[in-house]
C-alpha cells in the first residue's frame, strides 16, 4: 500500500528532476561563434515554477492520511456513505480510502500534478547549415536542414552531422558542441573544395611506397687522375712561354703564352623520373608528350659512353624500372620499351619519387656527376607523414581572412624547410590524392580559428633540398603545369 506521504515525496522528486533537465545549461555554448541562440533563464524559471502549483493541488488528498487506519475496523463499503454530512469534498476523494490503490487512481487533481512535465515542450529543433569555403575565401551554403525531436538540455556535436557533398571535405563545425535550448539552436559545418587534379573517384589513402634499395653497391669503377703536370695524362695542362725581341725598341720583348691540355673525361648517372598520375592522362595528351620527351632524352644521352640512365615512374606508388639499374647504350632499347609502356592513373606522390631517385644515386652510382630529371605536370597530392605534426614550428601561415561574424580564420601549412629527420618514411603517407593540401585539425575560440594542413608541395621541395645537399643536381620539366604548381618546379 502506498501512503499519501509517499505521493508527496514522488511529487517532490518530479520537481527536482524537471529542474535539472530544464536548467539553463544551454547558455554555455562551446564553439567558435557567438551566434548560437541561448534560452533565457526567465523562461526556464517559469516552466519550473509550474510544478509546485500542481503539487499544492495534490495536497488535498494528503489531509485524509489520518483516515487510513479506518480501513481495519470497517471493511464494508456500505458504512462509508454515512460520513457524507461531515465533508462531501473529502468524501468524494476519500471514498475508496479503504482500498489503497483507489487513493492513487481516483483523485482527478493529483494525477495531472505528477504528469505535468510530460505536457511541457520537452523537445526542440536544430538547424544544421552546411557551408562551402571556396578557394577565394567566399562562403556558399550547400544545404540547410532542421532536425526535429531533440530533447532540450542534451548536448549535440557538430561532427555527428557531417554530410557528403562529393569532392568537398569537412573542415570544422561552429560550435563544435551545443547544449540544446528551446529555440535558436544552430550548428554550421564548414567544408573545403577538393581540387582533385588527378581525377580520382574519391579520396584514397595509401601506405608509404616501398622503395628499391640496390644490393650490389657501386656498379663501376672510374679511374680519375685529376689535373696533372704531365702532358700525356688526361686533365693535364702545359704552359709554353715564348719571348721575342721587339725591333727598334731595345729591352722590349713580346711574350707569347700558350696553354694546352688534354680533356679529362668524366662520367654521369641520370635518373629520369616520370609522373604517371591521373592528371597526365584524362585526354590531356601529357602522357604522350612525356613519353616523346623521355625517348628523345634517352637517345641523346646514351650516345655518350660516359653517361648511363635509370628510370623511375610514380603515381600513388613508385616504380624503379629494370631493377633500378643504370643502363648504357647497349641496353638503350630496353629502357625505351619501359618508357613506351607507361600509363597514367592515380595520385601524385612526388616526394617518394624524388627519394627513390636519391636512393639509386647514393647506393648504386659512383659517377662524377649525379643528376635527377623530373617530368611532371604539377601538383603533388601525397607526401610522407611528419613526426613533429603537433609542433607549431612545423607550420607557416599561408593565408588568413575575417568571416561575416568577425571571426579570424588562419590557414597554416607544413613548411618546406623541415629537416629530413622530421619525416616518417616508414609508415603511411599523408593525403588522400585529391588536393595539394590535406586537413590535419584546428584550434578555435570565440574570436579566431586556426586550421592546420599538410602541404604536399612543400614536402616535395624539402625532399629535393635533401638531394641537393647530397651533391645531386635536379632539373624539372613541367608539362602544362598550372599556376598553383609553378613554384614547386622552380623552388
Amino acid at each position: 500500500m502506498i501512503k499519501k506521504h509517499h505521493l508527496r515525496l514522488l511529487a517532490a522528486l518530479v520537481v527536482v528532476c524537471y529542474l535539472l533537465t530544464a536548467s539553463p545549461l544551454s547558455a554555455i555554448a562551446q564553439g567558435t561563434r557567438p551566434a548560437s541562440a541561448v534560452p533565457s533563464s526567465a523562461e526556464s524559471g517559469n516552466q519550473a515554477g509550474e510544478i509546485p502549483a500542481a503539487e499544492e493541488e495534490g495536497e488535498e488528498p494528503g489531509d485524509e492520511a489520518p483516515e487510513e487506519p479506518a480501513e481495519q475496523p470497517g471493511g464494508e463499503p456500505d458504512e462509508e456513505p454515512g460520513e457524507e454530512p461531515e465533508d462531501p469534498e473529502e468524501q468524494s476523494e476519500g471514498e475508496p480510502g479503504d482500498d489503497a490503490p483507489g487513493v492513487e487512481e481516483e483523485p482527478g487533481e493529483d494525477e495531472p500534478g505528477t504528469a505535468e512535465p510530460e505536457s511541457l515542450p520537452a523537445t526542440t529543433g536544430l538547424t544544421v547549415r552546411h557551408i562551402l569555403v571556396t578557394l577565394d575565401g567566399e562562403f556558399v551554403v550547400l544545404d540547410e536542414t532542421v532536425v526535429e525531436g531533440l530533447e532540450i538540455g542534451t548536448t549535440v556535436y557538430g561532427s555527428d552531422f557531417v554530410g557528403s557533398f562529393g569532392l568537398h571535405r569537412f573542415l570544422c563545425s561552429a560550435p563544435e558542441e551545443l547544449v540544446l535550448g528551446e529555440e535558436g539552436n544552430v550548428i554550421e559545418l564548414f567544408y573545403e573544395m577538393l581540387e582533385n587534379p588527378d581525377g580520382l573517384e574519391g579520396p584514397r589513402e595509401l601506405p608509404a611506397p616501398e622503395l628499391l634499395i640496390p644490393d650490389n653497391g657501386l656498379k663501376r669503377t672510374v679511374g680519375l687522375s685529376g689535373l696533372q703536370d704531365r702532358e700525356d695524362e688526361p686533365g693535364s695542362l702545359s704552359l709554353n712561354k715564348v719571348a721575342t725581341p721587339v725591333e727598334g725598341m731595345p729591352n722590349r720583348w713580346k711574350i707569347t703564352l700558350t696553354l694546352s691540355g688534354i680533356n679529362l673525361e668524366t662520367t654521369s648517372d641520370v635518373v629520369l623520373v616520370i609522373d604517371t598520375s591521373g592528371s597526365m592522362g584524362q585526354g590531356s595528351g601529357r602522357m604522350a608528350a612525356a613519353k616523346q620527351a623521355a625517348e628523345k632524352f634517352v637517345e641523346s644521352l646514351l650516345s655518350s659512353p660516359n653517361t648511363k640512365v635509370a628510370l623511375v615512374s610514380f603515381a600513388d606508388g613508385v616504380t624503379a624500372h629494370l631493377d633500378g639499374r643504370f643502363v648504357g647504350s647497349d641496353e638503350k632499347q630496353e629502357l625505351l620499351n619501359e618508357i613506351n609502356g607507361l600509363t597514367a592513373n592515380g595520385g601524385t606522390f612526388t616526394q617518394a619519387a624524388i627519394r627513390q631517385a636519391r636512393r639509386l644515386l647514393e647506393e648504386a652510382s659512383d659517377a662524377d656527376h649525379k643528376v635527377i630529371v623530373l617530368l611532371s605536370d604539377g601538383e603533388p597530392t601525397y607526401s610522407y607523414r611528419i613526426r613533429t605534426i603537433n609542433d607549431l614550428e612545423t607550420y607557416v601561415l599561408a593565408e588568413w581572412y575575417w568571416d561575416w561574424d568577425g571571426v579570424l580564420h588562419r590557414y597554416w601549412v607544413t613548411k618546406d624547410s623541415l629537416s629530413e629527420s622530421e619525416f616518417d618514411y616508414d609508415t603511411s603517407g599523408s593525403g588522400d590524392g585529391t588536393s595539394m593540401t590535406t586537413y590535419i585539425g584546428h584550434v578555435s575560440n570565440w574570436y579566431w580559428v586556426d586550421l592546420y594542413y599538410y602541404h604536399h608541395g612543400n614536402s616535395a621541395v624539402a625532399e629535393s633540398r635533401f638531394a641537393k645537399d647530397d651533391g645531386i643536381t635536379i632539373y624539372s620539366i613541367g608539362l602544362s603545369r598550372g599556376s598553383s604548381g609553378q613554384r614547386y618546379w622552380t623552388g
